[in-house]
C-alpha cells in the first residue's frame, strides 16, 4: 500500500494567487493508496471517471465506483482509500477568497462542511466539469460570473431534508493530532483529548474513519517527515521533529510507504 508521494495532503492549495484562484490535479493510481482523513480551506470538486475505493466524508462511507462527482466545501473532513485501477480522479481546488466580485464569507457561510454532495448522475457531472473549465480559462467578470453559476447548480440540488451533519468527534481530534503530532503521543492521550476510553475512543475512530488512529498518526507524521526532509534535515532531525521517537522504526515506515530509504528520498 502506499500513501500519496507528496509533501502533505493539504499541498494542493499551493500556488493560490490572484491571478491562479483555481488549480486542477489530475491522479491515477496504479497502486491501492491510502489518503488520511483532512481537510482543505478551499472549495474541492472531485470528478470520477472508473475509479475504485471509497471515500469518507464527516464519518460517513461512500463507494467510489458508483459516484461520478464528489463536492467539499472548506472545512470537510475527508479520507481516501484507492484500488489499483485505470480509473482517474479530477480534483479542482477553489480559492474563493481570491475573487475580488464575491462575498466569499457569505458564501462559504452558506456552503458549511455539513453541506458536502455525493453524486452519481453523469450528466450533472459534466456539467460542473464544463464550468470549472470555464472558470480556469474565463477572465475578469467572466471568471466570477462562472464561479457563481457553478456553486449554483449545488445550492439548487441541495436537498435540506437529506443535510448530512458535521461529526464533531471527528474534527476535534484531527485538529488536536494535526497541533500535538510531533509529541510522544499514546493511544490513551488521544483517547483523553476527546474525553472517551481507550477502548471506546479506538473503537469510535476506526468506525468513523475504516483506519486505526495510530494508523492515522503515523501517516500524518510521514507527510511532516518529508517537509524536513525537503527542508534539508538529517534523518534523525526529521524521525525527532515528525514524532518518531525511535529512527529505525521510522525509517522502517517510510521505506514501507514510499519504496526508499529517508535518506535515498533526500539524495533523490
Amino acid at each position: 500500500m502506499i500513501i500519496e508521494n507528496l509533501s502533505g495532503v493539504k499541498h494542493e492549495e499551493k500556488g493560490f494567487t490572484a491571478e491562479i484562484p483555481i488549480v486542477k490535479h489530475e491522479k491515477q493510481y496504479s497502486e491501492d493508496a491510502f489518503i488520511r482523513m483532512h481537510y482543505h480551506s478551499s472549495f474541492e470538486f472531485n470528478i470520477c471517471e472508473g475509479t475504485q475505493g471509497t471515500i469518507n466524508v464527516e464519518g460517513r462511507t461512500f463507494d467510489l465506483s458508483k459516484v461520478k462527482l464528489i463536492f467539499l466545501p472548506p472545512r470537510t473532513l475527508h479520507s481516501y482509500r484507492i484500488k489499483s485501477n485505470k480509473g482517474n480522479i479530477k480534483v479542482w481546488h477553489l480559492g474563493l477568497h481570491l475573487f475580488p466580485l464575491i462575498n466569499s464569507k457569505a458564501i462559504e457561510d452558506f456552503f458549511h462542511n455539513s453541506t458536502y454532495q455525493i453524486s452519481r448522475e453523469l450528466e450533472f457531472a459534466n456539467k460542473s466539469e464544463d464550468l470549472l473549465e470555464d472558470i480556469e480559462k474565463f477572465k475578469d467578470l467572466n471568471k466570477s460570473a462562472a464561479v457563481l453559476n457553478l456553486l449554483n447548480q449545488f445550492h439548487k440540488t441541495l436537498k435540506k431534508a437529506d443535510e448530512p451533519g458535521e461529526n464533531p468527534f471527528l474534527h476535534k481530534i484531527i485538529n488536536w493530532s494535526e497541533s500535538n503530532y510531533h509529541e510522544s503521543i499514546t493511544l490513551d492521550q488521544g483517547a483523553a483529548a476527546v474525553h472517551l476510553s481507550r477502548y471506546h475512543f479506538a473503537r469510535k475512530f476506526k468506525s468513523h474513519t475504516g483506519s486505526t488512529y495510530m494508523e492515522y498518526l503515523n501517516n500524518l507524521r510521514l507527510e511532516s517527515s518529508l517537509q524536513s526532509l525537503n527542508a534539508g534535515c538529517s534523518v534523525s532531525e526529521t524521525a525527532e521533529r515528525s514524532g518518531f521517537s525511535d529512527v529505525s522504526y521510522f525509517i522502517k515506515k517510510f521505506r514501507l510507504t514510499y519504496g526508499h530509504t529517508p535518506l535515498e528520498y533526500q539524495k533523490k
